[in-house]
């Protein structure tokens, strides 16, 4: 007895076969349905499915501020991305500063102790699926700032309040 199956996908296509391979175009939920047929008996199978759309890491990727970070002093790093579906979790953010330190949310603050070049990474995840993001960050010595050798000029001329007089030893 010949047994054919037909495949309708729920996106308006459809297959034929024991197996049959889709792919999607658009995240969403679907119904997928087996029709199962020996010519004298016909039974159908449905499951739910739902395809899940990658997050998105918005261009440039990380961003720093400022753009190269002294040793002891803080530095902003942000990320935007997004979520076609929003399925199945609002998108988080994880970081690895490349020191040691770690980090969550999508705009962090971090202090590096020490100078170098640091790969940033960070990963954002819908729960599902998880894309990355990273950077090269340097951080140097803060600038030191000297006194020695300023001269003070006054922006405007002295003036005397009161009187004095002056009087000649001579």
């Amino acid at each position: 007895v010949a047994v054919s199956v037909a495949w309708d996908f729920g996106d308006g296509t459809s297959g034929s076969g024991a197996t049959a391979t889709h792919a999607y175009a658009a995240s969403g939920p679907y119904v997928v349905k087996a029709t199962v047929s020996d010519g004298a008996m016909t039974d159908q199978s449905m499951v739910n499915i739902v395809i899940n759309a990658k997050p998105v890491i918005v261009a440039p990727g990380i961003v720093a501020a400022p753009t190269r970070g002294d040793a002891g002093n803080p530095v902003t790093l942000a990320v935007v991305a997004t979520d076609a579906d929003g399925f199945p979790n609002p998108l988080t953010a994880v970081w690895d500063f490349g020191d040691g330190g770690i980090g969550g949310g999508f705009a962090v603050s971090h202090t590096y102790a020490t100078t170098g070049t640091y790969l940033v990474k960070v990963a954002v995840t819908d729960g599902v699926d998880t894309v990355e993001a990273t950077l090269l960050f340097s951080v140097g010595q803060p600038p030191v700032i000297s006194t020695a050798g300023i001269v003070v000029t006054p922006t405007t001329t002295p003036k005397i309040v009161g009187s004095a007089q002056v009087r000649s030893t001579a």
